[in-house]
């Protein structure tokens, strides 16, 4: 392993991908609060979060206090069970109105087709 992809591996393997969702009763995120939740990407792959899942009429996505948030997205499904085809919404940062059936973390360094860039 050549020292460039080395030093680009270690500094990739230091950022970490986590967000704080703070859950509200009615949209707009102004609301009374139900609660927080804290996700991550998880090496094992993204678990499946259903954290007040038809309670929630919005909900604020912000990255964890001490992460800086490289290469993820919090993704939202209309189901209980995260699955792609089912897709209402993403985001990495922000409000977001609208009822949600599940929602998990993932890695979009992950994607199938896409690498990590390579430095020379």
């Amino acid at each position: 392993m050549s020292p460039s992809s080395l030093f680009l591996t270690l500094f990739l393997s230091t950022l970490s991908s986590a967000y704080i969702l703070t859950h509200y009763a009615g949209p707009g995120c102004r609301s009374q609060s139900l609660g927080r939740t804290e996700v991550a990407v998880d090496p094992a792959g993204p678990p499946c979060h259903q954290e007040f899942a038809g309670t929630a009429a919005s909900l604020i996505v912000a990255p964890n206090e001490n992460d800086d948030d490289f290469g993820s997205v919090v993704v939202f499904f209309t189901g209980d069970d995260c699955k792609p085809s089912d897709i209402i919404n993403f985001d990495d940062e922000g409000c977001m109105t609208g009822n949600y059936g599940s929602f998990q973390v993932w890695d979009l360094w992950k994607v199938d087709g896409l690498q990590t860039p390579v430095l020379s």
